[in-house]
């Protein structure tokens, strides 16, 4: 009977979504809504003036389209750059001197023939080129590239994994170092022999698990499941224990990927807008000295110790206002605190004493931090501003006895017109989000994107389910590793990848 339900959990009995193509990795399934066949063209560089450009062509008739805008009817070598006149195909009038590259299939991006012309970077050169290669017409197989189809080619050609392909994307948008850094890392396919190997571990602690059902049969008498399988159970929790510590970090990179949010949130009046304004150095927002001026939510891109930073104005919480529209931007207000790795609340410390909306503040999201920042201290007539933070700190803790997101708050004044307050505000930031988000390894993240995290959450679900399962039913305990498997298959794109694709390549550019 367990020989069977092993057998009936096996993978010969493929999951939901499974296409037998996905077993062997060398092999990748993609469908596309062009024929695959078709040689494709498009400007790789940037579009806009330069000193060069790059127009890049793939499939298997790269060559002949650079022999058709050619003089000489003599290919270059492969991977040597060889200097060409350009001329259209049917006038042969010169369009251009270009530095041309070959390289052949397998040995190039794609996985295909593909040509490289290096021209200079003028619009009316490019258009010229794009132009004479579109009139080339070898039995209609030349066309435009779609967006990313470059890409999506050296998947399909097994150059690049789904989670390098993310790498790549992600490199292309961004906008700082430690974005680079972590793009990059990616890209070379250290996430992706992050999740190979948890799921080879996976795969070698399933058939531990069957091999040990099959001895069993072989012994007479009760079988003690828990002793045979101990070594198993052990290697399973000490897995969990390192996919757990990964998922722990995750906020890290996607915080990296995405930007960090920090949300100004306070009462009206109390100094958010003048503090944005000060830090954007330009008026980003209006003041004045009407209660409720901000409405709606602004936003100020930056850079804080080499991370992107989000900087949020909301509108100043009350819990009551007839006004509809400052209701909407309360509400909007709301949305943006729950989405916070840092909500910043502006207080007014000539009027500390005035009832505040706290209560709007509590999250329940573990990833969100709070400190409470005392503004306007020079209008404070003879209190020094430590002693209003240690009054303001030691009311938030009366107030909220039990709450570690009250309780562990930082407390820091400042003066948001004057430059050596933002200073000490910008230097408290960045020494926070250098604290909360930098990592000592080498290696990126576990969790770069939403996507990752969803995955590798039901990865652990199985997981936790087939360690309760083993002392018990290791049949099921063998499924559950199956499973957990199986999530992860989703990530590097073994499994069910299509919808996946067509969201990641639409963010691509034309030429790559």
């Amino acid at each position: 009977m367990r020989r069977l339900l092993c057998l009936l959990t096996s993978s010969t009995v493929l999951p939901r979504g499974v296409h037998p193509f996905f077993l062997a990795r060398s092999c990748r399934y993609v469908s596309m809504r062009r024929n695959v066949h078709d040689t494709i063209y498009a400007l790789s560089s940037g579009r806009g003036v330069a000193g060069v450009a790059v127009i890049r062509i793939s499939g298997p008739r790269a060559d002949d389209v650079l022999l058709a805008m050619s003089r000489t009817k003599k290919l270059p070598l492969v991977r040597q750059a060889t200097l060409r006149t350009l001329v259209d195909p049917k006038t042969k009038e010169m369009l251009d001197q270009a530095m041309v590259l070959r390289f052949k299939a397998p040995s190039s991006f794609t996985g295909e023939d593909v040509v490289e012309i290096h021209c200079h970077g003028g619009i009316a050169v490019i258009d010229a080129i794009l132009d004479a290669v579109h009139q080339i017409d070898i039995q209609s197989s030349i066309r435009p590239a779609a967006r990313g189809e470059f890409t999506r080619r050296a998947y399909a050609a097994g150059k690049l994994g789904l989670t390098q392909v993310e790498g790549l994307a992600d490199l292309l948008l961004a906008s700082t170092q430690i974005q680079r850094r972590q793009a990059v890392s990616i890209l070379s396919g250290a996430l992706e022999r992050r999740y190979d190997s948890w799921r080879n571990q996976l795969t070698s602690l399933r058939a531990a698990a069957e091999a040990s059902v099959d001895f069993a049969d072989d012994i007479e008498g009760d079988v003690d499941f828990y002793q045979i399988l101990e070594p198993t159970l052990t290697k399973a929790k000490a897995l969990r224990n390192d996919i757990l510590a990964s998922l722990e970090k995750g906020n890290i990179g996607m915080a990296v990927r995405n930007g960090i949010h920090i949300v100004l949130a306070g009462p009206p009046n109390a100094g958010k807008s003048s503090l944005l304004n000060k830090i954007a150095q330009r008026p980003a927002a209006i003041v004045t000295d009407t209660a409720g001026t901000t409405r709606d939510i602004l936003q100020l891109d930056l850079t804080l110790a080499g991370f992107p930073v989000s900087l949020y104005d909301t509108a100043g919480l009350r819990t009551k206002t007839n006004d509809p529209i400052e209701e909407e931007g309360i509400r909007r207000a709301h949305d943006a605190l729950l989405h916070a790795h840092l909500i910043c609340y502006i207080l007014d410390a000539s009027c500390m004493h005035h009832e505040h909306p706290f209560h709007i503040l509590h999250q329940e999201n573990k990833n969100t931090e709070l400190i409470f920042i005392a503004n306007k201290c020079d209008l404070l007539p003879n209190d020094n501003p430590n002693l209003i933070l240690q009054r303001g700190r030691a009311y938030i803790q009366d107030t909220f006895p039990s709450s570690p997101f009250f309780q562990n708050a930082t407390w820091i004044s400042t003066i948001a017109t004057e430059q050596d307050g933002i200073d000490h505000l910008l230097t408290f930031l960045e020494s926070y989000v250098q604290r909360r988000f930098s990592h000592s390894s080498n290696e990126p993240p576990a969790i770069v994107r939403q996507r990752h995290q969803r995955h590798v959450l039901a990865c652990l679900d199985h997981l936790n389910q087939a360690i309760r399962d083993f002392p018990y039913a290791p049949e099921l305990g063998a499924e559950g590793l199956r499973l957990a498997a199986f999530e992860l298959g989703r990530v590097v794109g073994i499994i069910d990848v299509e919808d996946v694709l067509d969201s990641l390549f639409s963010t691509f550019c034309i030429g790559k």
